[in-house]
């Protein structure tokens, strides 16, 4: 019953098409979403792009954004589920700011204490160095 079955990989990087043809005559053609290395090959990614911008837009976290695309049934380039950490990626490389929750820290506050940042600059040393001191000591903070 099947006459033949014609593969084309070079159309599109991001898809094969399959052409099968039956003795009868009748013909379907079907196409496959294999996995690419990146998303400029990947045929999805303009819409990959806009929805993250739509996201990031109305102030949501990298998380937030991950769980948008992967609820909306879109997937990554290597056909998984979006991460915080893949979205994190994909919005540096799309040239889009992180989204900080309660705005910007002030580098000190009024009552003489200081923000993580505004303490790391002036010694420095990268935010997450005195986040881990904090976790560890000597140096000693508070949770607003």
């Amino acid at each position: 019953m099947l006459k033949e079955v014609i593969v084309d990989q070079k159309g599109r990087a991001d898809q094969v098409q399959f052409k099968v043809v039956l003795t009868t005559g009748a013909a379907s053609e079907h196409w496959y979403y294999r996995r690419v290395r990146s998303y400029r090959d990947y045929g999805f990614s303009h819409r990959i792009y806009r929805r993250i911008r739509q996201l990031h837009a109305q102030g949501k976290l990298d998380e937030e954004i991950a769980d948008g695309l992967n609820e909306g049934g879109l997937c990554g380039a290597k056909g998984c589920r979006f991460t915080g950490k893949t979205v994190c990626i994909l919005r540096q490389h799309m040239g889009l700011p992180s989204v900080i929750p309660h705005g910007p820290f002030p580098r000190q506050w009024d009552d003489d204490s200081y923000s993580v940042y505004g303490a790391a600059k002036p010694r420095g040393v990268y935010p997450g160095t005195i986040q881990k001191r904090l976790k560890r000591g000597p140096v000693r903070g508070q949770d607003d």
